[in-house]
């Protein structure tokens, strides 16, 4: 397939058309099917606007677009039409800094409290393991990624500093910089800042002038306050708010798929003598976390690793408000594109699916590695040491712990509570490939904390022991089972005492405090769900009677029930098996707030969630 692509390739740069997608019709037949399905794609999921371009080692081969860019406007998809690019930004703003690297100007491995010390950030390790620049582009730096509240639309004219300066809290180091890979957009924003810093320019005028004005790309723009705001929908049709970001350096960007496939095309031939080769192979590798020394991890500075059964492609991808879009490169096929969509669901990951058929190729799987044993300390369950949301670690703990055994010559992985393991064949060196699905792959390795399982994206668990998942398990258990036990108690006593059979017995004295503790706990989690349904970013963007509801009942219910274990013990005139279940109730709500706590979920306040550092 792919050689019938390259003849195809070359019969259009012959043409020096410098817009192909106006002569769709004069396409190669190879290429005008992959055009014509992917237009059978974009109808199929009644996506209102969509675009996409190829590139090869001469540029670009051609692009196309379907539907309305704007459809209020009247703006139709078009290969040239600017879209929102969304996480792709931080692909060229990770560019640029190269840009100021090769020309002497900046250093990656300078502590950022050096260059910008002001701006905020908690590193309890910060004199032996500073946050260096190169940790914000790699997602190094241990920062829980921007919160919810973060991720709201900010005023027009808002600058980067002041958007730093909105939440500092969340960039706490969680562990000492340079050890974990943890996605966080709040990273490439501040290297956009330290590109200001250094440029004495406003962050879109320093990329027009070190990426946009070189490379030729006429739609580029970081500039959210201009006339023109590309639109974006609902997968119902319904346009969707534009969303101004304070963090325009990680996701701020607009951009048509044309220009978008000129980036990955410059990147896939070393730079094109825009940037130099060592450049964007250094781009293409991370080298600071443990992970990634160790073939672990495959997110280097501004561009990752997406291995698929079509081969190995390295680029970038992005969401904005409904808008998605990416671009990635094979090396292996010489092949580059771009896919641009207005219109969120699946069918972006659809359309990917048809790009990659078409220009990837057949991939041979990996040799095993012969007479591996899994090592006996290497058995044994894991814990998720690197989320990328700090506030999830509690449901992840929970819910994901994960099991590793031997299973003969193969790994076994079982992820999950009940979960049926995956199985993973050995390639050497620690790493292993996924047995039935050959391109995803793992690695095992002694970290910092001892043995860790690290997946493809970074992902890291660290071995812990299965009493430490499992008793939270079993307490949560036991404590819905004494709740359930308690109503269905209650429900009896109500029930019973009017006809005199409970009369005299005072087990009002008991049972109250546990039943408020249930309460306030019901009350707290009802409020999550509440917020937790329709628009979750403008319910968490900041404290609202259903917020306060969640911090007050997640807060309260823990000293309540400890007041019931107090009066369970004390109330001599109650029958003993009323004050044993009663305090037996009590004091397993006081374990479980006890393990909220922990985890900061105690008088829980989402929009302003204060990281926990590991150590």
């Amino acid at each position: 397939m792919f050689n019938r692509f390259a003849a195809a390739a070359a019969a259009i740069a012959a043409l020096c058309l410098p817009h192909a997608d106006a002569l769709a019709q004069d396409l190669p037949p190879e290429l005008a099917a992959l055009d014509e399905r992917l237009d059978e794609i974009a109808e199929d999921h009644d996506v209102v606007g969509a675009s996409w371009a190829l590139a090869d080692a001469n540029g670009v081969i051609f692009a196309d677009g379907i539907g309305y860019a704007d459809r209020e406007a009247g703006i139709e998809a078009t290969g040239d039409t600017p879209f929102r690019a969304g996480s792709v930004s931080k692909l060229l703003t990770a560019m640029a800094a190269m840009r100021l690297v090769e020309a002497g100007r900046l250093d990656l491995d300078t502590p950022l409290a050096d260059i910008a010390p002001e701006i905020a950030f908690t590193n309890r390790w910060e004199d032996e393991a500073p946050v260096r620049l190169v940790h914000l582009v790699e997602h190094t730096a241990g920062w829980d990624d921007i919160q919810l509240q973060e991720y709201r639309s900010f005023p027009e004219g808002t600058t980067i500093a002041e958007g730093l300066a909105d939440n500092p809290r969340s960039r706490t180091a969680r562990w000492a910089p340079g050890l974990y890979h943890s996605y966080a957009n709040s990273g490439p924003a501040v290297i956009g800042r330290v590109i200001e810093i250094e440029t004495g320019r406003p962050f879109e005028q320093a990329m027009e002038a070190l990426i946009f004005d070189p490379l030729g790309l006429e739609t580029a723009s970081f500039d959210q306050d201009g006339e023109i705001r590309p639109a974006s929908y609902a997968s119902d049709g319904e346009r969707s708010d534009f969303t101004r970001i304070w963090a325009g350096p990680s996701g701020a960007l607009a951009i048509s798929a044309r220009d978008l496939v000129t980036v990955g095309a410059v990147l896939m031939t070393d730079g094109a003598g825009f940037m130099t080769s060592p450049t964007v192979a250094r781009m293409e590798r991370g080298e600071t976390s443990v992970s990634a020394q160790n073939g672990g991890n495959p997110y280097g500075l501004g561009l990752f690793e997406s291995r698929d059964e079509t081969g190995l492609w390295i680029g970038h991808n992005g969401a904005i408000d409904a808008a998605q879009a990416e671009v990635f490169y094979n090396r292996q096929t010489g092949m580059a594109y771009a896919l641009m969509v207005n219109t969120s669901g699946p069918a972006i990951r659809n359309m990917r699916r048809a790009l990659r058929d078409a220009l990837g190729g057949a991939q041979p799987a990996p040799e095993p590695a012969p007479g591996w044993t899994l090592a006996d300390s290497a058995a044994g369950t894991y814990r998720i040491v690197n989320p990328r949301q700090e506030m999830t670690r509690a449901l992840i703990d929970l819910f994901e712990p994960i099991s590793v055994t031997a299973c003969g010559a193969e790994l076994c992985v079982a992820r999950g509570l009940g979960s049926e393991p995956l199985r993973y064949t050995p390639m050497g060196g620690g790493r292993f490939y996924k047995t039935d699905e050959p391109f995803k792959r793992l690695a095992l390795i002694e970290g910092p904390r001892g043995w860790e399982l690290v997946y493809g994206g970074g992902e890291t668990f660290s071995q812990t022991s299965a009493l430490r998942l499992g008793a939270p398990v079993a307490l949560w258990i036991a404590t819905l089972v004494a709740l359930i036990a308690g109503l269905i108690t209650l429900l009896v006593w109500a029930a019973a005492r009017p006809f005199g059979v409970f009369a005299g017995q005072n087990r009002w004295r008991v049972w109250t405090w546990p039943s408020l503790a249930a309460l306030s706990f019901g009350l707290g989690m009802g409020a999550l769900m509440m917020l937790s349904m329709g628009d979750v970013l403008a319910n968490f963007a900041g404290p609202s009677l259903g917020g306060r509801v969640l911090q007050l009942g997640t807060l309260a219910f823990g000293p309540i029930a400890l007041v019931g274990v107090w009066a369970a013990v004390r109330a001599q005139d109650v029958r003993l098996f009323a004050r044993a279940q009663a305090g037996l109730t009590s004091a397993l709500l006081v374990l479980a707030w006890g393990w909220m706590f922990t985890y900061g979920w105690a008088g829980l306040t989402p929009w302003s969630y204060t990281p926990g550092v590991m150590g």
